[in-house]
């Protein structure tokens, strides 16, 4: 064992919070990046102190419990809408639920004595709340796994290998482990994993695995005790609704019908290999519940007069005979997960189809906004916002991005209609020989930019998903071929990233003539032959290639043809402490600190070869970039003079 269950909660909470005291003495978490998720510097806590190393044990834990990320995310990294689902807090308006932020502003229920957020900002109120998640998270995990005949006691201290970026990785599944895996994506993403080895990352690339090994072998209670745990403090105000009423919709769901499993006439629950038909459905009357399946695992589609909900990975299927989607509305439903809940009442009814939100929040949070540390100290957003969609995450990557509902693009289909559907199915690789770029549609399921990479090979187009060892090739297509009217793209970064390769303009290569073949060498050849090691690393191809650098657990990633002249490298959310940058014979190593030893090997590449047009951070993170010991003091240090 690596030792009690309190210890588990301590090694998570200074994870999750980022007051970390190890991180913090070995440099990789600085006073700046704690003033800020304290809400200022240490002497508006503590007058007499300079520093938060000043701080004693007992008062650094206390201010782990204070620990707010930029997104409002608190302690453990709980947010509004996992309390309403645990029945501490209620709102209309909260993140995930209409607000880009947790904003507090809503009612506190009272229970367990906590009645605001400075209450609950304390050691007392978050080491009880987070049992009763992890109770709440483990209720669904048994559930899912029920409705395949297994239970996590069958998948408990096995060792499991799977392919991470190409990696095989090992684990070994432990109860510590898979309550942190949940935490992070959700149950329904562990039952996922657990199922079909499907892996799922966050928005800024933890895996799942990460934290399934990262905290495992932790002694812990009974799963059944954790369950009871949970069950025994429910108080009738879980979920939306007046404090002290029973919400309507069971737990406060998405849709008005305010039903549950039991009362409802169609209800929609892990059932493996069952494919149910309903042949006398009303749909002025009749209503449906749907559980926990966020909108990565349930697809409603019309086929040939019927309404029809898949759950690919569970090979299920429920059929409404003779209905059409147009005949039903959010008065049908009662849906607990809100990503599922966005992508379903937006297809349905003929004016109520962009009810996403019905009247209230369903499994609203998720769990987690977690990790406001990351593993570099710098990811105030953390595994934050992440997963606010009831798996929390499955992979709704941290809210639902305005592409939901119709996606981006014009095709205007969904997983249902479109003639090639691409959503997560670990290990495939399909291939479409068949495409007709003027006529036919491609639906691009819950993938964020770093998730799905598309591009062309040997006259073919081909749609890469790493993490999930999956490919779709459309075969004899070239991206110039492909238009927005083409797709329809959930996620607006990858919409984003998609669409500005494909069409006529852009001529599938983004890049157009920049760059072009600028210098032969793009470096002027300083050597005579191959333009040195100093002159400008690898040749341009006329297409800009991103690398994103971002959390992916021990991940070693080569890249063999970054050219200084059109390429960039994407440090996102990373902080400047968390990035380590190095050069090891005539490559540059780019090392995510702190993470399993992932770096990014650039071949070929010294630090002077780059200049500020390869260096990319978000406006918010500048620092990364220009703050004190960022990439480019970093890159100055190693000899570009260029950036001195």
């Amino acid at each position: 064992m690596n030792g009690t269950f309190e210890e588990f909660l301590d090694a998570l909470l200074a994870f999750e919070s980022g007051w970390d005291r190890e991180r913090y003495d070995a440099g990789i978490i600085q006073d700046w990046q704690l003033d800020t998720w304290a809400g200022g510097p240490v002497g508006d806590f503590f007058p007499n102190y300079n520093s938060w190393g000043d701080l004693s044990d007992t008062e650094w834990e206390a201010m782990a419990y204070r620990s707010m990320n930029v997104f409002g995310f608190v302690g453990y990294q709980f947010g509004e809408a996992l309390l309403i689902d645990l029945g501490y807090y209620d709102d209309d308006l909260y993140y995930g639920n209409g607000a880009a932020t947790n904003t507090w502003d809503g009612t506190w229920t009272g229970k367990n004595g906590v009645n605001s957020l400075e209450e609950f900002m304390t050691k007392e109120a978050q080491d009880v709340t987070i049992r009763e998640a992890f109770g709440h998270n483990l209720g669904i995990i048994e559930q899912g796994l029920g409705a395949a005949g297994q239970s996590l006691d069958d998948y408990l201290g096995t060792t499991v290998s799977y392919n991470s970026g190409g990696n095989q990785v090992a684990v070994t599944l432990t109860l510590t482990g898979i309550l942190a895996a949940a935490h992070l994506r959700g149950a329904p993403a562990t039952v996922e994993l657990l199922l079909n080895s499907t892996l799922s990352n966050d928005e800024f690339g933890t895996s799942i695995l990460q934290y399934i090994d990262q905290f495992g072998g932790y002694d812990a209670p009974e799963i059944d005790e954790l369950i009871a745990y949970f069950e025994d403090r429910l108080t009738g105000d879980e979920g939306l609704g007046t404090p002290g009423d029973t919400p309507s919709g069971s737990n406060g769901s998405n849709g008005t019908a305010g039903v549950d499993a039991n009362s409802a006439d169609v209800a929609i629950d892990w059932a493996w290999g069952t494919n149910d038909v309903v042949s006398n459905f009303d749909p002025a009357s009749d209503t449906i519940y749907i559980d926990w399946f966020t909108s990565d695992h349930i697809d409603i589609s019309e086929s040939n007069g019927n309404v029809i909900f898949s759950i690919p990975s569970n090979n299920q299927t429920t059929t409404l005979e003779g209905i059409s989607l147009s005949e039903l509305s959010a008065a049908n439903f009662t849906i607990r997960d809100d990503s599922a809940a966005q992508e379903i009442l937006a297809l349905v009814g003929q004016n109520s189809g962009g009810d996403t939100g019905g009247d209230t929040g369903g499994d609203t949070g998720g769990n987690t906004g977690g990790d406001t540390g990351g593993d570099t100290g710098g990811d105030t957003g953390g595994d934050t916002g992440g997963d606010t969609g009831g798996d929390t995450g499955g992979d709704t990557s941290g809210g639902t991005p305005s592409g939901s509902s119709g996606g981006n693009g014009t095709a205007g289909v969904n997983a249902g209609s479109a003639d090639v559907a691409i959503d997560w199915a670990w290990g495939t690789n399909d291939v479409v020989s068949d495409f007709d770029p003027s006529s036919d549609t491609i639906y691009i399921g819950w993938f964020k930019a770093d998730h799905i990479d598309v591009s062309e090979s040997n006259g073919n187009v081909v749609f890469s998903i790493p993490s999930n060892n999956q490919t779709t090739t459309l075969e004899g297509v070239s991206l110039s071929e492909l238009s927005a009217a083409n797709f329809t793209i959930r996620d607006d970064s990858a919409a984003q990233e998609i669409l500005a390769l494909v069409g006529q303009d852009s001529g599938g290569d983004a890049g157009g003539d920049t760059g072009g073949d600028t210098g032969g060498d793009t470096g002027g050849d300083t050597g005579g032959d191959t333009g040195g090691d100093t002159g400008g690393g690898n040749d341009p191809d006329g297409v800009q290639n991103i690398v994103r650098i971002t959390w992916d657990w021990g991940r070693e990633e080569i890249i063999s043809d970054f050219a200084p002249s059109e390429d960039v490298l994407d440090f996102g959310a990373m902080a400047a402490t968390g990035v380590g940058i190095s050069e090891v014979d005539d490559d540059l190593h780019i090392e995510v600190l702190g993470n399993g030893g992932h770096k990014y090997i650039l071949e070929n590449i010294q630090a002077e070869d780059l200049t500020l047009a390869n260096l990319t951070a978000p406006d918010w993170n500048d620092d990364v970039l220009n703050g004190a010991n960022g990439v480019i003091e970093k890159l100055a240090i190693l000899g570009n003079d260029d950036l001195a």
